[in-house]
């Protein structure tokens, strides 16, 4: 992500959307755009957002309220992928110590590595 921040005018005219409704999905709490002044100030996880906003509504029908549960779950995900990469990185450096101090690889070892391996292609451990 960059640390760019876009307004009102070209994040609309970016996803082809009225401003009016920008500020109706920040009503709603479904964006909370930064400000600069009176400015609203769109990062590019906002236009994702918005994005989302606009595929589930008119692509697939779901109400903002369900929109807000899918948000909220999203933001969640989110956050717990960014907690499982730091614990992921942790263990690796735990792991990596185990087998510079015991000079091999055991069992236990090897799966983790097997999981860290599927952790890092965001893929099912099963």
């Amino acid at each position: 992500m960059s640390d760019l921040f876009y307004p009102i005018s070209v994040v609309a005219e970016l996803l082809n959307i009225h401003p009016q409704t920008l500020r109706n999905y920040e009503v709603k709490g479904l964006i909370v755009p930064k400000r600069k002044g009176r400015a609203r100030m769109y990062t590019d996880a906002d236009v994702d957002d918005i994005k989302a906003i606009m595929t589930l509504t008119r692509d697939m029908g779901v109400n903002l309220a369900g929109v807000e549960i899918v948000l909220k779950m999203r933001r969640r995900e989110k956050k717990l992928r960014r907690e499982m990469k730091k614990f992921v990185s942790i263990m690796k450096e735990l792991v990596n110590k185990e087998k510079h101090e015991k000079g091999k690889k055991g069992a236990i070892v090897k799966y983790m590595d097997y999981g860290f391996d599927l952790l890092d292609e965001d893929k099912d451990l099963i």
